[in-house]
């Protein structure tokens, strides 16, 4: 076997295993959108019950409307993404502008805490943390004590995403909650609440409803800056793969060529050989 003949058995043998690994990709990709869309509706029913019951009742709660505080707590999720022209750039160019004085960041990641701490800003907590339950609990619990004890106004997420214009999702107070679904089959269902009859106490059911709007929603969020990560590596094994076909190509034309000249040669020999013989009789 010739070497290119073995460089071409090692990058189809390459572009075998790329393609196994683009297929658990986009299976996993799959997955975490679909769990992801299941919260939002969730959430978003949550927050539309609140909005109901707020004009109904003519509540005034604070998950709800802003308070007088104005500070906020921005939640700035970054991935380890190692992928070229894949990066926080434009992200940290808007929050720098935006991030007031007396503003908490929670920080998760490398690239979100050189971010914080270049820029001297207030970091409530910082994680390298790995495992995004464990994340998505220290969010939560952050959350429910600053907003319940009104020390914060706005809770933000920062992150990597195309749900949002901006890469930011504000979730509290829950009226200002804009999120993008990615399937074009998600459809949020709508209710009618004033048929709905709410146990126990309206004024009691609040702060249950408060905390199963975070607990489904802080986790989905965790999980989205992960499957923007989970997107570009998709995108990158696509590229490869279209750079080993072409790579692909270019051995089976040398080869191709290789024996084209071989042929040609042998075609040669085998003239010459031909004439010899009919010269010497």
């Amino acid at each position: 076997m010739s070497k290119i003949e073995n460089s071409l058995q090692m990058f189809e043998s390459l572009k075998s295993l790329t393609n196994i690994s683009k297929l658990k990709t986009i299976s996993e990709i799959s997955l975490v959108n679909k769990d992801f869309e299941q919260k939002l509706n969730y959430s978003l029913k949550i927050r539309d019950a609140f909005l109901y019951l707020k004009e109904k009742y003519k509540l005034n709660s604070e998950f709800l409307s802003s308070k007088k505080n104005q500070k906020k707590l921005w939640i700035y999720l970054s991935e380890d993404i190692k992928i070229k022209g894949v990066n926080y750039n434009q992200i940290n160019h808007n929050l720098k502008n935006q991030v007031a004085k007396n503003d908490l960041l929670f920080v998760s990641g490398d690239e979100a805490i050189k971010f914080a701490k270049d820029n001297n800003f207030n970091i409530i907590f910082s994680t390298n943390e790995r495992d995004r339950k464990n994340i998505a609990n220290e969010i939560y619990a952050l959350v429910y004590q600053l907003y319940l004890k009104r020390e914060v106004n706005e809770v933000i997420f920062v992150l990597n995403t195309n749900r949002s214009k901006n890469n930011q999702i504000t979730i509290l107070p829950m009226e200002k909650m804009q999120l993008i679904p990615n399937s074009s089959s998600f459809k949020l269902e709508n209710e009618d609440f004033s048929k709905k009859i709410f146990f126990p106490a309206v004024a009691d059911s609040i702060n249950s409803y408060f905390s199963i709007y975070l607990f489904s929603l802080i986790p989905s969020l965790v999980e989205e800056s992960h499957f923007f990560k989970l997107k570009q590596k998709l995108l990158s094994q696509i590229k490869l793969l279209n750079e080993l076909d072409e790579k692909i190509k270019e051995f089976k034309k040398e080869i191709n060529e290789q024996k084209r000249q071989e042929l040609t040669e042998e075609i040669m020999l085998l003239s010459q050989t031909i004439k010899g013989e009919n010269e010497n009789e």
